[in-house]
């Protein structure tokens, strides 16, 4: 992953196996999925059951308030997006 790099110095190598763990023990999970700008993951009401992960530009996360957009979160190259309470929630 893009964020973590070897010249950040020999404090981050834990970080750096755990995120290299990490995509290991993912990787049967994920999927990549290219999205142009403008467009939507998911729809208001609908059951968000997935995690993105940002590689390149930038998504805004938001809920939708008496019709307006409130935004939640930005999530920039490396970032990641989700409704984490729908999945554990369902």
């Amino acid at each position: 992953m893009a964020w973590i790099d070897a010249s950040d110095g020999p404090k981050l190598a834990p970080m750096r196996a755990l995120v290299e763990a990490a995509e290991v023990a993912f990787a049967p999970l994920v999927s990549r999925r290219r999205v142009k700008k403008g467009a939507s993951l998911a729809r208001p009401g609908e059951h968000c059951a997935r995690l993105y992960l940002v590689r390149s530009g930038l998504l805004r996360s938001f809920h939708v308030v008496e019709g307006k957009e409130v935004n939640a979160h930005f999530a920039l190259e490396g970032g990641i997006v989700g409704a984490v309470d729908s999945i554990v929630h369902g």
